[in-house]
């Protein structure tokens, strides 16, 4: 494993949560970057939502251990489409909408496989999305330590105030960070992205976010102490950015203002 130039030490500040977060998050970014190299369709996206689903367990739980499995999915896990439309619509997704993404997706599978360099656009992408995500719930749960705990519509007011602090963001410095880090370590999350799909059966559509239901130390073995490195280095980075973490910060606040959240 090759680190990275230019890694500057964390700092903390009283608008930086805390530094073990950091950590956890960047090692959930990088287990949610690996997924983009799974080459089956929707099985990438399965487990994608359960990392995300426990990554945000663990850091709402640190305040509030009595959350609920169900407050925990409906902040994070993406409600289907044809769900919310009704019938037109769902006639329309299976015959149309679903085929062409499957098409798209084995065909987006297959160049990824053949020239891993594309291959890094998409984990930094999606590694990006997870930390952007678990950076704003930590952040979120420091502010509302005090408050009771996490409720279904609030769950859903908190992610309503997710999107709209991330909507049009510059996420170009992060988004940076990531691509030297995958760049720098394919093998590791290569190896990674092995492990996850053949896991991949052990995901449930809906599960809660736990360690009872998604079992990441056993599932990943050896390579979890080597993405533990590597997500601390990453968090070193991250962390030293004080100015871009920050403004996405105060961009939620701006949004939980709005909303009554804190």
């Amino acid at each position: 494993m090759t680190s990275p130039p230019h890694s500057k030490p964390r700092v903390s500040s009283p608008d930086s949560i805390d530094l073990r977060q950091l950590d956890l998050i960047s090692f959930y970014s990088l287990l949610g970057g690996a997924t983009a190299l799974i080459p089956i369709p929707f099985l990438d996206e399965l487990i994608l939502q359960a990392l995300k689903r426990s990554m945000a367990a663990k850091l709402i739980r640190g305040h509030h251990p009595d959350t609920s499995a169900e407050a925990i999915r409906e902040l994070v896990d993406e409600q289907s489409l044809f769900v919310r439309k009704g019938c037109i619509y769902t006639t329309f997704f299976y015959l149309v909408v679903l085929p062409v993404k499957f098409v798209g997706f084995l065909i987006a599978r297959l160049f990824r496989t053949i020239l891993f360099f594309l291959a890094i656009k998409f984990v930094s992408d999606r590694a990006s999305e997870v930390f952007h995500w678990g950076y704003l719930i930590a952040y979120s749960a420091t502010k509302m330590a005090e408050a009771p705990p996490l409720s279904l519509h609030k769950a859903r007011v908190l992610r309503q105030a997710i999107e709209s602090s991330l909507e049009e963001l510059n996420t170009s410095p992060v988004y940076g960070i990531f691509t030297r880090i995958i760049r720098f370590n394919k093998q590791i999350l290569s190896e990674a992205a092995r492990v996850l799909r053949r896991s991949g059966r052990q995901v449930r559509p809906g599960s809660p976010g736990s360690s009872a239901d998604f079992r990441m130390k056993e599932m990943l073995g050896e390579e979890r102490s080597l993405l533990e490195k590597l997500a601390h280095q990453l968090a070193d980075l991250l962390g030293g950015d004080q100015d871009y973490l920050k403004s996405i910060a105060a961009r939620m606040d701006v949004q939980a203002r709005k909303l009554g959240l804190f």
